[in-house]
C-alpha cells in the first residue's frame, strides 16, 4: 500500500535553457494528469526574492490546479507570517470552494531572513505571527463577525468544508512543534525521522488522540527511468541546484545544512539516501517497503527539469509502477485529518 502525491516549487536553474513559460503549462497538465491516474495531493512549496523564481503564491497556483482538477487533494506551504491573517482566510476559503473542500493548507513559520525584510516583518516574530495567524483562520471560516486588533471583522464566503479546512503545522524544532499539537489540526515533519515524535508525545500528554507513527516516505528526490544512466546525466545538475540552494539557505540562517538536506556534490549525490533514480521496479519495491500510509512523491519538475523529460517519469510511474502497489481509495492523513473542535 501507497499514497502517491506530487511536489512542485517551479525554479528555474539558473542558465538553464528552459522557461517559465514552459515550466508553467507543463505544470498544470502534470497536476491535471496526475489527478486523472490516482495521486492523492499536489503540494506547492512557497519562497520569494529566490534567484531561480521558485514559485511565491501556491494558494493563487492551487485555485488554477483546482480549475483543471477533479479529485486530488490541495497542499499549500504557506510561508504564514508573510500573510496578512483575514487575506489569507479569505484566499483559503474560496480555493476550497473552487475545489469542493480539497485544501489542507500547512502553515510554516519560514526561515530566510531576506523573506521576512521583504515584506517588513522581523523573523523574531514569526512564532507569534504562525499562531496568529491559526487563531483568526479558525474565527474567520465560521462567517461569524469577530474582533481581530480592536476592530469588527468578517470572512465570507465560508469555505466548502465543515466546519473549516484542517490546518498543519511545518515545523522543526521542538519547542513549536510541541506548540503545533495545540495549536493545529496536524502535524507536517520537515524531519520525520527526528520531530515526528515531539508532535505525538505532546498529542497524548494534552488528551488528543493518538496520531500513531509517522508515515514512511520515499527519499526527498526521486526520478523514475527505464535507463538510470541516462536518467542521472539528465537529472545531476536540476538534484545539484536543488539540494545545495535549500542547504546554502539554511546554512545562511542557521549556520549549517538539515539532515535531509544536505550540501552535495556531483560525487556524493549517487550516494546520498535522499536522492534516487531508480528503475519501475526499484520503484514497486520501495513502495512496498514503505508499507501502509507510506508516501511516494516525486518532484516532476525538480529545478527546472525539461518538461519532456519529467512527463517520461511521471508516466513511468503511472503505467509501470502504480499498477503493481495497492493505493488507498481513502485519503491521506498527511492532507486530509478531522479538524479539532
Amino acid at each position: 500500500m501507497a499514497y502517491f502525491q506530487v511536489c512542485f516549487e517551479m525554479r528555474r536553474l539558473p542558465g538553464g535553457k528552459i522557461s517559465w513559460d514552459r515550466l508553467y503549462p507543463a505544470f498544470l497538465e502534470q497536476c491535471e494528469y496526475v489527478d486523472k491516474h490516482g495521486f492523492d495531493s499536489v503540494w506547492l512549496g512557497e519562497h520569494h526574492a529566490a534567484e531561480d523564481g521558485y514559485l511565491p503564491c501556491p494558494v493563487t497556483a492551487l485555485a488554477a490546479v483546482a480549475a483543471r482538477t477533479k479529485r486530488v487533494g490541495l497542499r499549500p506551504i504557506i510561508l504564514t507570517p508573510l500573510y496578512d491573517p483575514l487575506r489569507l482566510a479569505e484566499d483559503i476559503a474560496l480555493v476550497d470552494l473552487f475545489s469542493s473542500g480539497r485544501m489542507s493548507p500547512l502553515f510554516a513559520a519560514g526561515y530566510r531572513t531576506v523573506e521576512f525584510e521583504m515584506f517588513g516583518f522581523k523573523l523574531t516574530d514569526r512564532a507569534r505571527l504562525v499562531r496568529e495567524a491559526i487563531e483568526v483562520c479558525k474565527q474567520a471560516w465560521t462567517g461569524e463577525w469577530f474582533e481581530y486588533k480592536g476592530r469588527r471583522v468578517r470572512v465570507t464566503p465560508t469555505p466548502y468544508q465543515r466546519p473549516r479546512p484542517p490546518i498543519f503545522l511545518g515545523a522543526s524544532f521542538e519547542k513549536t512543534i510541541r506548540r503545533g499539537a495545540h495549536i493545529a489540526d496536524g502535524f507536517y515533519p520537515g524531519d520525520p525521522k527526528n520531530h515526528w515524535g515531539w508532535f505525538r508525545d505532546e498529542c497524548l500528554k494534552i488528551g488528543r488522540a493518538d496520531p500513531g507513527e509517522a508515515a514512511k516516505q520515499c527519499p526527498t528526490f526521486i526520478f523514475v527511468a527505464e535507463d538510470p544512466e541516462k536518467a542521472w546525466a539528465e537529472v545531476t545538475p536540476h538534484f545539484l541546484h536543488n539540494g545545495n540552494t535549500y542547504a546554502q539557505w539554511m546554512k545562511e540562517e542557521w549556520g549549517h545544512s538539515l539532515e535531509n538536506f544536505p550540501e552535495v556534490t556531483p560525487e556524493s549525490l549517487r550516494a546520498s539516501p535522499e536522492y534516487k533514480v531508480m528503475t519501475p521496479d526499484e520503484a514497486v519495491k520501495l513502495c512496498n517497503e514503505l508499507g501502509d500510509d507510506g508516501i511516494f512523491r516525486p518532484w516532476p519538475l525538480i529545478g527546472g527539469l525539461d518538461p519532456d523529460v519529467a512527463w517520461s517519469s511521471l508516466e513511468l510511474i503511472v503505467n509501470k509502477v502504480m499498477p503493481k502497489v495497492t493505493i488507498p481509495s481513502t485519503p491521506s492523513p498527511t492532507w486530509r485529518i478531522p479538524v479539532q473542535v
